[in-house]
């Protein structure tokens, strides 16, 4: 099937871009759409039917816009720039078509954004990355300026030429192309190989298949009923009231899950973009809430994500036991590269990751803490702007006792693995609170 991409581009370049489509031989179903402005994209991202796979536009700066304007957006984009041979080969067919003219009477925006003379560019045969250049500087530009650019562009066009200082106007906006036409001015749009752009088509297509690939990942969820492994008359009960509720939770997405039985409650196979529907991208689990509206006895949620079914499974029942260690409300989520996700659904959210530095690794044989405990206590160092942390803030960020915290904090400290940096005095009674740092240096 072809993936359904939206080209975001101008007028000027519908026809062109029509044409190299029907050229390439990629499998891509181009569906083009045109703006005026970049003031215009906005509305024509809104509009783009929900079953687009990815994203092309005309240059960086609508790409730009896009992105900073829909931050949340999670469709693949990628855009055609101009290169140096564009612009080389341009130059080139001007002077050739202008036997007499004067280099220093015509204006470039793409060399005049990086104030390169064109004369001087043109006899040192100077090289220019323009896709390098540009994209740094379009990257920190606010929303505004990136839309006023192209305004300012065109005054500045009209401006050289209304004072008689140049004949000819080579620019990089193809939405300029036409009003600067209808002005009066000679008009030059270097225009993009096809096989640059060839090459823009096929990183979508990669970007798109990627997407894909991580979306069909295995995933498993594993829930377990509280005290399950003891001896319960209403066992039974529980496990029909609860398969009950994860079918009606399935409801008409029941194809994409497979629901099974275990010794401790009930196993659901599915793939990653279920997982991620379903927990708001790792943010909440919609699941928990569901399940402790309908039942009347307390369950225990792990999601998993793996390269495979088994890694995922496996992942799924570990998250599952962070939840049970926890006993907190929300349910946790190890995903493919071993990065543990939780409290989903607490504002103590965060990931516990699994690249922890030599230093603290080789520490950790000298410590009475699990692994996991290790790795969560050092990820939560690791969430700090400053990596300093308190018994207390520890306690905060993993939804535990500050007692604990402070056990654990004790024991890192111990083995060499936190130091106490400073003393922090809230309130003028009771002891200082002592501020700790990551020994990983």
């Amino acid at each position: 099937m072809k993936k359904k991409v939206a080209v975001i581009t101008t007028k000027f370049l519908e026809e062109f871009l029509n044409n190299s489509f029907n050229e390439m031989n990629i499998d891509c179903d181009f569906q083009i759409y045109i703006y005026e402005t970049f003031e215009d994209i906005k509305n024509i991202y809104l509009n783009i039917p929900l079953d687009t796979e990815g994203i092309l536009t005309s240059g960086v700066f609508p790409a730009q816009v896009i992105k900073k304007s829909f931050q949340e957006n999670t469709i693949p984009i990628s855009y055609f720039n101009i290169d140096d041979a564009d612009i080389y080969r341009l130059f080139f067919l001007i002077l050739y078509k202008n036997r007499n003219l004067d280099i220093n009477r015509v204006y470039a925006d793409p060399l005049g954004a990086f104030d390169i003379d064109l004369n001087k560019y043109l006899q040192s045969n100077h090289k220019l990355d323009y896709s390098e250049m540009i994209e740094p500087m379009v990257k920190n530009m606010s929303l505004e300026e990136l839309k006023d650019i192209e305004k300012e562009q065109l005054k500045k066009h009209v401006t050289l030429w209304r004072n008689g200082h140049i004949d000819i106007s080579v620019t990089r906006f193809s939405s300029l192309v036409e009003p600067l036409k209808k002005l009066g001015l000679k008009v030059y749009f270097p225009f993009p190989s096809h096989e640059y752009l060839k090459d823009s088509c096929m990183q979508l297509c990669q970007k798109i298949d990627l997407i894909k690939m991580k979306e069909n990942q295995p995933a498993a969820i594993n829930i377990t009923i509280e005290n399950s492994g003891v001896l319960d008359a209403n066992l039974e009960r529980k496990y029909i009231n609860l398969h009950e509720a994860l079918l009606d939770f399935s409801g008409s997405s029941l194809m994409e899950y497979v629901i099974q039985r275990n010794a401790l409650g009930f196993e659901i196979l599915t793939h990653r973009k279920k997982i991620e529907e379903k927990t708001l991208n790792y943010t909440s689990c919609t699941l928990r809430n569901f399940l402790k509206d309908r039942l009347d006895f307390k369950v225990y949620i792990g999601y998993g994500i793996g390269n495979d079914m088994y890694q995922a499974r496996m992942n799924a029942i570990d998250a599952n036991r962070e939840a049970v260690i926890n006993q907190v409300e929300g349910s946790f989520l190890i995903n493919n590269l071993n990065e543990l996700i939780g409290p989903l659904g607490l504002p103590s959210n965060f990931i516990i990751q699994d690249n922890i530095s030599e230093k603290i690794k080789s520490l950790t044989k000298n410590i009475s803490l699990s692994p996991i405990t290790i790795r969560k206590v050092v990820s939560a160092f690791k969430s700090m702007s400053n990596e300093q942390l308190t018994a207390k803030e520890l306690a905060l960020k993993l939804s535990i006792t500050q007692r604990s915290a402070n056990r654990f904090l004790s024991s890192m400290e111990k083995g060499n693995m936190v130091k106490i940096i400073d003393e922090r005095r809230i309130t003028t009674k009771g002891r200082p609170e002592r501020v700790y740092k990551l020994n990983d240096q």
